[in-house]
Order: C-alpha cells, then structure tokens, then sequence
C-alpha cells in the first residue's frame, strides 16, 4: 500500500473539538493540563475532600501529577479546615471503640501499636473507652478455597489490649460463627459471595452497640462518637482530633472509589443502631431476621435495577457487590448523610500473620 494511502485513526471527539477551535497542539495540550485534569482529580476522585489541593503541580509545560503522601493530605487538610474557620466543626470529644472481628494478626505489636497510636490516642478524646466483640478463632483467608486455622487464648490477648488501654468489656463470638437466622426462603447458599459474611458480622456490631448502651446506663455517660474499626488490620497514619469531624455525618472509605468500605466507620452515636442494623430485614413480614443480597439479585444491583428488595422503597444499585453496597443503601434509606476518610488510611496484613503467635 501506498505510503499516503495508509490507514489512520479516526479523529477523537478532542482533535476534532481542538482542529475547529483553531487551537494549536500547545495550547490546547496546556488547557487540559491547567483545566480538565484537576477538574477531574478534584471533582472525579477525591469528592468532598480537598486533597487535590495538597498535590505537587506540573511543572510548565508538563502534564504529569507527582501524588503526595496520603497520610500527609489528610493531616494538611484538617490544618486547612481549621485555619479557615479558627476553630473545629465540633465540640462531642467523647468516643468509643468498637473492635470487631475475628482477632487474626490483632496480637502482634506491629499492630495493635498502629491501632493505638494512629486511631485511639490520635483522636485526643476527652473521654475514651474500647469496646471488644471478638472471635478468637481466626482463618487466613475468607474466600480462599485452602485455608488455614488458629484459636487464640485470652491471655495472648492480654498485651494487646494492655497496649491500647481504655479498656471497657470484651465479649467473644462463638467460634464457629454461630451464622444467624436468615430471613423466610433465604439460604446463605443463595447469597452473593462477598455478601456471605454479613449477617454474622453485623450480628457483632450490634452486640458492640449493646455493650456500649449497657456502659453508658451503668455508668451514666454519653458518647458522641463511637469509632468502629477491625482487629486485624495496620492503621497507616492518624485518624485525627475528634473535633476535626462535622456532627451528624458518618464517615467511612470508599473501595477504589465505588461502594462503601465496611472496614473502618466513625459513626455518630444516634447512628450506631441504624448502622448495625444493615442486615436485618425489618419489614414487618420477616420479623427483623438477617438477610443479603443474592447472586440473582446482584446482577440487577449493577444495573440500577433491583427496585424490589425487601424493605426498600428505591432502587439499589451496586458496583461489585460488597458488605458495603448493602451498607451504603441502607444508611441512604434512612437518610443517614456519609462523608469519607481515605481508603489508604488502613492496610490489611499478611495471611502467614493472620494464623501466626506474636511470640
């Protein structure tokens, strides 16, 4: 073929658009540097967080973004927050920790020491107390078809929850999940893979919920606040000063952006029932039983379509299929506003950790 006869892509949309603006490559390269990318990195990405503010620019005539650390955007950004105003959005400086979970890599110091220094001391709490609702039978990998086991004793906890201080109960979840009863018609063979361990996980956060109300009862205090957080994962940088949080929103990461993390949330006290409640059913036919989202149903979920969900006057709709979007959707349900902390804020452990001694 002859050299001229070649065949050549087909204009994109922006070579047309740039050609009938009369624009040159320079400029109109530098209009998509200067306005369309941090647009879409503060608009597209970070929504209501303003971390696109902490990165490092372009350099002229370059368009390339050099990300800074993480940890250090979400600290400039309280930095920012409070030299706008010259003070916090809020004055509830009184938490608590819900830690939840199968203990897995919880003894080792590596991270109960993250758990403490970056998610307990660093709020700067006026008044602190961390609750335990623990399965101290622990596997290596949830979703893996070879897996292996390890029970922790109570005292090789002991030196964790020494180290985290501000102790107030611990309770235990029987070890082989004891899986609640789902609502009528319902199998856990029917629900959606990543949707399986639901119920018992939410089981836990409402045992946590009632032994914070308990505390509060016998001990005649409020919180403000109540911090859920798992066992086996390494906080990677400080959560921050409690006051740094706007009242009445609960904040939790997104996965990459989509669905709703159920890793980590810091929620609002007259929230914690409604979000530990999740996964019940709460129509009036199913008697407040558990229930998830099925693999039939997931298929809908990811195209804005599954409108008949029990409970649920709207339509749901998913990414993948997470604990999260089932989460997501309820807290939007009763109208419960979300803001977000960076997914980067925790990091999970290695499996040989999760079945691995301390010693």
């Amino acid at each position: 073929m002859h050299p001229r006869r070649a065949l050549r892509p087909r204009p994109s949309g922006l070579h047309w658009w740039r050609n009938q603006s009369n624009l040159s490559v320079a400029h109109f390269d530098r209009f998509l540097c200067n306005h369309v990318l941090p647009s879409f990195l503060q608009f597209g990405l970070f929504g209501q967080l303003t971390l696109a503010s902490q990165m490092i620019q372009p350099l002229p005539n370059e368009c390339s973004v050099a990300f800074t650390d993480v940890g250090k955007a979400w600290r400039g950004d309280a930095i920012k927050q409070f030299a706008r105003t010259k003070a916090w959005p809020s004055n509830a400086t009184r938490v608590a920790v819900c830690i939840q979970g199968g203990v897995r890599s919880f003894t080792h110091p590596e991270v109960y020491k993250s758990i403490r220094d970056n998610a307990v001391r660093s709020l700067r709490a006026s008044y602190l107390r961390v609750f335990y609702v623990l399965n101290l039978t622990s596997d290596d990998c949830s979703w893996c078809a070879k897996r292996s086991f390890r029970t922790t004793s109570l005292g090789e906890l002991l030196p964790a929850i020494d180290a985290v201080g501000h102790f107030a109960s611990l309770s235990t979840e029987p070890s082989d999940c004891g899986w609640p009863e789902l609502r009528s018609g319902l199998s856990y063979a029917d629900c959606f893979i990543d949707m399986l361990a639901g119920p018992v996980q939410f089981r836990g956060k409402e045992m946590c919920e009632a032994d914070i109300r308990q505390y509060e009862v016998a001990y005649g205090v409020t919180f403000d606040w109540v911090l859920w957080a798992r066992p086996d994962l390494k906080w990677v940088f400080p959560i921050g000063d409690i006051r740094r949080f706007r009242q009445g929103h609960v904040y939790a990461p997104k996965i990459h952006y989509t669905e709703l993390s159920d890793l980590i949330a810091l929620i609002p006290r007259e929230f914690m029932a409604i979000y530990s409640g999740a996964f019940r059913d709460w129509s009036e036919t199913n008697g407040s039983k558990f229930h998830c989202i099925t693999t039939a149903e997931i298929i809908r979920a990811r195209r804005g379509r599954l409108c008949d969900f029990p409970g649920f006057a709207d339509c749901i709709h998913c990414w993948f299929g997470s604990i999260g979007c089932l989460l997501e959707a309820h807290l939007k349900k009763h109208k419960v506003p979300l803001a977000y902390i960076p997914e980067e804020i925790t990091a999970r452990t290695p499996r040989w950790m999760m079945v691995s001694s301390a010693a």
